[in-house]
């Protein structure tokens, strides 16, 4: 993972110059013959000139083999892979439709069989999609529910709303463990650490939270973004916490300090939607330039730009075994890529509206939600 780095500030932070080598004083230096001082001074102007010449000839080839290189980097990076792919209608099997108005957020559970979504109608659902019934609901939200994570032992559920509230339930009975409000607007994005211990919380005020997970209780503040902060992660190792903003940068942190480790930049418009690798080293990011990037985590290098939806491109999942990334976007199709190479395997149409939330299942079930609607849909991908 990155380290930090570290610029030596030392000599500018006194505000004097750096002292000047000594020289000796007192000495005179013999006279010398005007006419033949003139002579070597021509010489040595015709030969400086010259040099100066051959050096600029050089210095210009140099530069054309730089930029060249230069280039040739930068396309090596930025691999676009828009070539054409095969187009699939996505089959719809089963619309759940308890909700009374746009869903915003989906989790499915590791058993592949419940699936808990959140709406604007401020209530929290858990589902049997095996026979779409609902199985659990969560109706004392304080707002619009904007986004729901699960912890890793799938006891506790936690819930952030338009109005910055924060909720932890359990799982099991339904009950509310705390609540917390720390956020000054709607609270976005969460994620939690592997081992469960820490949430992390961003905001549309630009903040991130981290914060004991069982107690609610905050540990630290970042002033992370300009603008709104829309997506957050945490690394495999539990050592970072890598956000997303509105300000178009993705930002790497110090879970345990909050102290700041890196930048990458690249995206042209927001970003809204991060994932990392189940091995931590590959960290995508989503963007509303319609792009989705790769990126290498131990280098902090960009390693592809992946290229073929033609609107924002608002979520990302990946398979199982992490060898497939499924994207979808407001274009209205799904897209999915091969993880190793970026090649494109196959877009999927059909859907009648932007795609903002989506789940893939080991026996290729899709399930996917939209803010515009109340429903959500599982597909079958031929």
């Amino acid at each position: 993972m990155l380290e930090p780095v570290v610029v030596n500030a030392a000599s500018t932070t006194s505000g004097r110059s750096p002292a000047l080598p000594s020289r000796a004083l007192g000495t005179v230096a013999p006279a010398r013959d005007r006419r033949s001082d003139q002579g070597r001074d021509g010489s040595r102007f015709r030969r400086r000139w010259w040099l100066g010449v051959l050096l600029g000839i050089g210095a210009i080839a140099g530069t054309g083999l730089w930029w060249g290189y230069h280039q040739h980097s930068r396309s090596q990076a930025e691999v676009s892979t828009s070539a054409t792919v095969p187009t699939r209608a996505a089959q719809a099997q089963q619309v759940l439709s308890d909700h009374t108005s746009p869903v915003n957020a989906l989790v499915l559970l590791p058993d592949n069989r419940r699936l808990i979504s959140a709406g604007a109608d401020t209530t929290i659902l858990l589902w049997d999609i095996t026979t779409g019934e609902v199985l659990q609901s969560w109706s004392d939200q304080t707002s619009f529910v904007n986004t729901l994570r699960l912890s890793p032992d799938e006891t506790t559920l936690y819930s952030g709303t338009a109005d910055g509230a924060l909720q932890a339930w359990s799982l099991a009975d339904g009950s509310q463990r705390w609540q917390q409000t720390l956020h000054a607007g709607a609270l976005n994005t969460l994620a939690v650490s592997p081992d469960g211990q820490t949430l992390v919380s961003g905001g549309a005020d630009g903040i991130v939270y981290v914060l004991e997970a069982n107690s609610g209780t905050a540990v630290n503040t970042i002033s992370a973004h300009q603008g709104a902060v829309n997506t957050v992660a945490v690394t495999a190792d539990g050592r970072h916490i890598i956000s997303g903003g509105s300000d178009r940068d993705i930002r790497i942190w110090s879970l345990a300090t909050g102290a700041a480790q890196a930048t990458l930049v690249g995206h042209e418009s927001f970003v809204n939607h991060l994932i990392v690798s189940p091995d931590g080293r590959t960290l995508f990011s989503a963007s509303a330039d319609g792009t989705i990037r790769q990126w290498n985590l131990d280098q902090g290098t960009l390693i592809r730009t992946l290229v073929g939806h033609t609107s924002y491109v608002n979520v990302m999942t990946l398979s199982g075994d992490g060898r497939t990334l499924a994207s979808g976007s407001a274009d209205a199709t799904v897209r999915t890529w091969e993880v190793e190479t970026g090649r494109p395997i196959a877009a999927f149409e059909g859907f009648d509206t932007t795609i903002d939330y989506l789940v893939l299942t080991p026996d290729r079930l899709l399930i996917t939600a939209s803010r515009n609607q109340p429903t959500i849909t599982l597909w079958h991908l031929d």
